[in-house]
């Protein structure tokens, strides 16, 4: 099985203590400080998650030697009038999605997610499914661990896409927003600030429960970070048989944080909206007690998990 390094892990280690306020880290720059805290939380996911070899062990890169994805549509016939294939539901943004095909002609787990579970809630139409193949240029295919998207560092991008919208918006529309946003920051900057600078030592279980709660029901833009969280702590901890045998094969296993998403907050799986997205701790530990995602849930580990990552992306 090939690999993709999203860091050079044989060359960069971090000695970083995840889980504590590092003084030594101050004299960092901002872009650097970032940079440490990436690599020590790559560390500690192949080092400690279940299914943390996925990171440095996976499919990727064979399949990118012979790109074949299949594609589920119940637009099939409208596919084969128009030539055209249409961006897929339910979504962050105007994508096709697809689940890869290995060299072997099988096909990736989330292609049960589609098939067996998403489609089937959403549409009561026939499902078929086409296999598209692309050959992409010999230099885009040597720099495969460049590409892809990671929309949690999407705020330089968005504030340059806003000021390139501004000329075009009614200037009352804009003063009422930008108003919004301001207040809505200043209104909750005590919640901000607990995690601004990753000094969480001292914040309790009760407290932290406190201030996730409010910061993510009275800042909604805020709540891709605890949506990213949540999939980041089921994806790569999920301990059940399922997920054990596909992180061997080099596969993440989809379906239970899916389905996670789905039981608590049924509307995200007919449209990705992240205003709609919120879920207060207590019932995210209760769903995951009660769930065969883990075999024992550990709410220690969970909590400080999520208090500390959410303190790396705020």
């Amino acid at each position: 099985m090939s690999n993709i390094k999203w860091f050079n892990y044989t060359e960069e280690k971090s000695k970083t203590d995840l889980y504590a306020h590092n003084e030594s880290m101050l004299n960092l720059s901002q872009k650097e400080f970032i940079k440490e805290l990436d690599l020590a939380w790559f560390n500690f996911f192949v080092k400690n998650a279940p299914n943390g070899r996925v990171l440095i062990s996976n499919t990727y890169n064979l399949d990118f030697k012979r790109i074949m994805l299949v594609h589920l549509t119940p637009s099939f016939n409208e596919i084969l009038k128009t030539g055209k294939v249409f961006a897929s539901g339910g979504g962050l943004g105007a994508a096709v999605y697809c689940s890869p095909v290995h060299q072997d002609n099988t096909v990736h787990n989330i292609f049960e997610q589609y098939f067996f579970f998403q489609l089937p809630k959403n549409t009561k139409k026939k499902i078929s499914a086409i296999c598209i193949e692309i050959t992409p240029d010999k230099e885009n295919t040597t720099n495969v661990k460049n590409w892809g998207v990671d929309y949690t560092n999407f705020g330089e991008i968005e504030c340059q896409t806003w000021k390139n919208l501004k000329p075009q918006i009614d200037v009352s529309f804009i003063k009422e927003l930008e108003k919004r946003v301001f207040n809505q920051i200043m209104n909750n900057k005590e919640l901000i600030n607990t995690f601004v600078g990753y000094k969480l030592d001292k914040l309790s279980y009760g407290e932290f429960e406190q201030v996730y709660d409010n910061l993510f029901a009275k800042i909604p833009s805020l709540r891709f970070i605890s949506y990213e969280v949540l999939a980041e702590y089921i994806l790569l901890f999920q301990d059940n048989k399922k997920a054990y045998d596909y992180s061997f094969k080099g596969e993440l296993y989809n379906l239970p944080h899916k389905k996670f998403i789905s039981d608590l907050c049924p509307s995200m799986l007919k449209k990705f909206n992240m205003i709609d997205f919120f879920i207060s701790l207590n019932k995210i530990s209760q769903y995951l007690h009660s769930s065969d995602i883990f075999k024992q849930f550990n709410q220690e580990q969970f909590i400080n998990f999520i208090k500390w990552r959410i303190g790396f992306y705020l």
